[in-house]
């Protein structure tokens, strides 16, 4: 039989329960803020795609940790996130070797060239730009390079005005 007796600093020095201290590290573990290190796109390490993080305050790198993404069944989302970038470790259960690498942190030096309410925008290094401005009613795409587009079916381009090399 095991019978917990609670300690307090002036009996401990200030040593908290084994089950109290393993429960505030479990908290602090909860999310964690840090940057990519490194990423492995083919999933060699541990079976999906996955990235180590340096986390900041422990001065450590985690484990390889897989990164949440939209959509991961019939429809996927491809974007695994970029060596340096910001981002947050969820642990749930505290244990950073199960943890999962939740999102990006915007960051004042990594903001993208527009910031206004309306627009969505997908901003490449390269420059390539997709966005779509609610408010004006507007999708532009803006690529440096070539555009592909195939289609199994027909190809149908309406438009009041369709200017082709203008």
């Amino acid at each position: 039989m095991t019978y917990l007796q609670e300690r307090d600093d002036q009996r401990t020095g200030g040593v908290g329960s084994a089950e109290l201290t393993q429960l505030r590290r479990q908290l602090r573990n909860a999310i964690r803020s840090g940057h990519i290190a490194a990423v492995d796109h083919t999933g060699v390490e541990i079976g999906v795609p996955a990235a180590r993080v340096w986390l900041d305050a422990e001065r450590l790198t985690t484990q390889w940790l897989p990164w949440i993404t939209p959509r991961a069944a019939d429809d996927h989302v491809w974007d695994p996130p970029d060596l340096g970038e910001h981002v947050l470790v969820l642990a749930p259960s505290g244990d950073l070797a199960a943890a999962w690498i939740l999102g990006s942190v915007s960051s004042a030096g990594q903001a993208p060239a527009e910031r206004r309410g309306g627009l969505w925008l997908r901003q490449q290094k390269d420059g390539a730009t997709i966005s779509y401005d609610r408010h004006a009613h507007q999708l532009r795409v803006s690529i440096p390079g070539d555009i592909l587009i195939e289609a199994e079916g027909s190809m149908t381009l309406r438009g009041r005005i369709i200017d082709l090399n203008p």
